[in-house]
């Protein structure tokens, strides 16, 4: 039971981890200046 709680933890760590700063990274420096230029 230790192994498998083990890998369920870095499966569940590894998808939330890269997903949390690549939705804070991606619309704080698109917002900035594509969004003068979706709206043109």
């Amino acid at each position: 039971m230790a192994e498998l709680g083990k890998k369920v933890k870095i499966r569940r760590v590894r998808e939330p981890v890269p997903m949390i700063p690549i939705i804070p990274s991606r619309p704080k420096e698109p917002v900035r200046e594509p969004v003068p230029v979706r709206v043109r």
